[in-house]
């Protein structure tokens, strides 16, 4: 999906459902772990892409799975609080 599409999309959910920023991103651990492999700003890069401010949230329920993973996750966990 390019930034046109993305764009489009937004605008239909802005009108019909009242939408805004800050936009709020659910985000789980598989997901944070990718992100800090590939040391991507994807903030920053999404930010660009929906041309709005967000906001990330972690559930408390993943915060303590990844609390029982150990220490393969311990930077995930870190970047997670």
């Amino acid at each position: 999906m390019n930034n046109q599409q993305v764009s489009q999309v937004l605008t239909f959910y802005r009108i019909n459902f009242d939408f805004h920023d800050p936009y709020k991103f659910l985000l789980d651990g598989n997901f944070i772990k990718l992100i800090l492999e590939r040391e991507v700003d994807f903030k920053k890069r999404l930010e660009n892409a929906i041309t709005g401010k967000i906001k990330f949230y972690v559930p408390s329920c993943l915060i303590r799975e990844l609390e029982l993973l150990g220490n393969d996750f311990k930077l995930v966990l870190d970047k997670a609080k």
